[in-house]
């Protein structure tokens, strides 16, 4: 999807998503090359960069969220129903969609209703 956003927009960019509550979760990567393999060469980037944001989100949901004991199994997570990478996925893609799509159709309506005179006198 981003990739597809690059290719008609020139936009680059890079999401990184992980599941703080699968300790068996080594993160998803996606974004447009360029994006993606900045992530990568970025200090503190790649796959420690991971650790460290999944590491944040688990001391994050522990300091936040309070807890019954019988609600965490043993790596001190709470336990939820498995979410599997590619559902995962699906999700943030149909999420980034329904959000390119407002701004789309927001900025559509724009350029439709106003004139160009206007619009170089915005744009100058």
């Amino acid at each position: 999807m981003l990739e597809s956003l690059h290719f008609t927009a020139g936009v680059q960019s890079f999401v990184l998503a992980i599941n703080p509550n699968d300790a068996e979760d080594e993160g998803f990567l996606g974004g447009s090359s360029l994006g993606r393999e900045f992530w990568r060469s970025l200090r503190g980037g790649g796959t420690a960069g991971v650790k460290t944001l999944k590491s944040l989100a688990i001391s994050t949901l522990q300091n936040s969220i309070p807890l019954a004991p019988a609600a965490l199994h043993g790596t001190g997570i709470p336990s939820q129903p498995k979410e599997t990478a590619h559902t995962l996925k699906s999700d943030v893609y149909a999420r980034v969609r329904a959000l390119l799509r407002d701004v789309f159709v927001t900025s559509r309506h724009f350029y439709n209703n106003t004139t160009s005179r206007q619009i170089n006198v915005w744009h100058s």
